[in-house]
């Protein structure tokens, strides 16, 4: 459903970064998910980025224009 990408600008070869996602709320007006990393410690050691995108953008709808979400609104970089 949710594609997941942590970008790094530390030295991933050092330490393996472990993580999994885990689903929250799943309403009409929001999906949460949070990262839950193996040891918090590794990361935040540089310029981190987490990229998450929808693999399949038409399967959110809007429930009040009936239009599925744009594929620039699938992606987020933070």
């Amino acid at each position: 459903m949710v594609s997941f990408q942590y970008v790094t600008q530390s030295d991933p070869e050092r330490r393996p970064i472990n993580y999994y996602l885990d689903m929250g709320d799943w309403t009409e007006k929001k999906l949460g998910l949070a990262i839950v990393f193996d040891d918090p410690l590794d990361v935040g050691r540089g310029h981190d980025n987490v990229m998450t995108s929808l693999r399949n953008p038409s399967m959110f709808v809007s429930k009040s224009t009936g239009l599925p979400i744009t594929a620039d609104n699938s992606v987020s970089v933070k």
